[in-house]
């Protein structure tokens, strides 16, 4: 009897891909460990994806897509992208290994889904094309760099990182006296306050931007 063959399609192979990489990490997936847990030869996906770098933009843009990271529409811009970063950072945090994959793959339909509303709430809000496209980036540089110090302190079940902790160290009291002089709160205490720590003072930033922007259309 004829061995009947499995029924492939495109997304088949990203969600396969997305289970695995949910138990691992997501440059643990390559072509044949994916061939061989869906049974199917490695020539089989690549008829539907040229290489690994083309299957791992498939499989960020539904992450982001599954991670459900749009805000509802607020009429203040501010609290929208300070919505918009933290439901982007929760979620690297949960998967921290999809982090190295932003500025390393294309942008799809999910991720440019999201970009455009980012860029579309600043211009409605008041910012020129190219003040609205740097707020943007540099709304992903924030939290993006916050997940990776959470990932960091975090790695393998550590504890977050502290002053407290530093402030125990002979060599930090003996060589670092500003640092060891801190208050042991003068560290983040959470993981939201990692993405605060950066994301408050840069949409201070931002406000101040588009007050100058403003005052200089009126002048």
């Amino acid at each position: 009897m004829k061995r009947q063959k499995p029924n492939l399609s495109r997304q088949k192979i990203v969600d396969a891909a997305l289970s695995m990489a949910a138990e691992a990490t997501v440059d643990d997936i390559s072509i044949h460990r994916l061939a061989k847990q869906l049974a199917v030869t490695p020539m089989a996906i690549y008829r539907h994806f040229a290489n690994k770098a083309d299957l791992q933009a498939e499989m960020l843009d539904q992450f982001i897509i599954q991670a459900d990271v749009m805000p509802e529409q607020y009429d203040d811009w501010q609290h929208w992208l300070h919505q918009l970063a933290e439901a982007m950072y929760r979620a690297l945090c949960e998967q921290p290994s999809w982090i190295p994959l932003f500025g390393r793959v294309h942008f799809k339909a999910g991720a440019l889904t999201v970009m455009d509303r980012s860029v579309g709430m600043l211009k409605t809000a008041g910012f020129d094309d190219a003040s609205a496209v740097a707020g943007f980036y540099g709304l992903i540089h924030c939290l993006i760099g916050a997940a990776t110090q959470y990932s960091f302190f975090h790695r393998e079940g550590g504890e977050a990182f502290s002053m407290l902790t530093l402030q125990k160290d002979a060599a930090v009291a003996q060589h670092y006296p500003h640092l060891a002089a801190l208050n042991k709160t003068a560290a983040p205490a959470s993981q939201l306050d990692l993405l605060a720590s950066s994301l408050t003072p840069y949409l201070r930033g931002l406000s101040l931007t588009l007050t100058a922007q403003t005052s200089a259309d009126l002048g």
